[in-house]
């Protein structure tokens, strides 16, 4: 990627997080960088191919941080906690992309919709199988895993609305309390046993 290419592309992140994707035309852009709107053309076809190549570049971020975590040797409870930790890690260090992200990704077109859509799956199901591991492994009671995998990911897919880097706590304490608040309602011990 050029250099020019990449200071459009973080311009744009910065812009659609802030304004939204819809919201943020290509004179805003070019603006932002002090180019003439016919000027970013010579660098990108459209607006919808910044979108794109942000949200792949967020898809593909989440995936690498939180693959490791299959190939752990760790009991379920473990492995929860760090794919909490690395997941919301990836929001806490990005919040401008998580923003569009989690947002913005609608705007694609279907094809690459569809696409983001089996990156989420693939990801959920790391979680999901996490927790059926702990289930198996009898260290978690029986439960809805999918519905336990949702809650663990909203919880930290909504930390870009609210952190603050420079707040109270850092982002792997905040993983480790929402991993905490998962857990006594799934893990088997003398008041949780199924």
């Amino acid at each position: 990627m050029t250099e020019r290419r990449t200071e459009i592309l973080e311009a744009a992140l910065g812009l659609f997080s802030k304004k939204g994707y819809h919201d943020t035309s290509m004179q805003d852009l070019g603006e932002a960088l002090g180019l003439q709107r016919g000027s970013l053309y010579t660098h990108i076809r459209s607006k919808e191919e910044l979108l794109l190549a942000i949200v792949k570049r967020g898809a593909e971020e989440f995936l690498k941080a939180l693959l490791p975590v299959e190939d752990m040797e760790a009991p379920a409870p473990e492995r929860l906690r760090e794919a909490m930790r690395r997941h919301i890690g990836v929001v806490a260090r990005n919040l401008e992309a998580a923003t569009v992200f989690f947002h913005e990704w609608r705007f694609l077109p279907e094809t690459a919709r569809q696409d983001v859509l089996k990156d989420r799956d693939r990801y959920e199901g790391v979680f999901r199988s996490i927790l059926d591991d702990g289930i198996r492994e009898g260290t978690l009671r029986p439960h809805d895993t999918r519905l336990s995998a949702t809650l663990a990911l909203s919880a930290g897919n909504w930390l870009y609305q609210w952190y603050d880097p420079k707040g109270r706590l850092t982002a792997d304490e905040i993983a480790d309390r929402f991993s905490n608040f998962i857990l006594e309602g799934i893990s088997r011990g003398r008041e949780g046993a199924a």
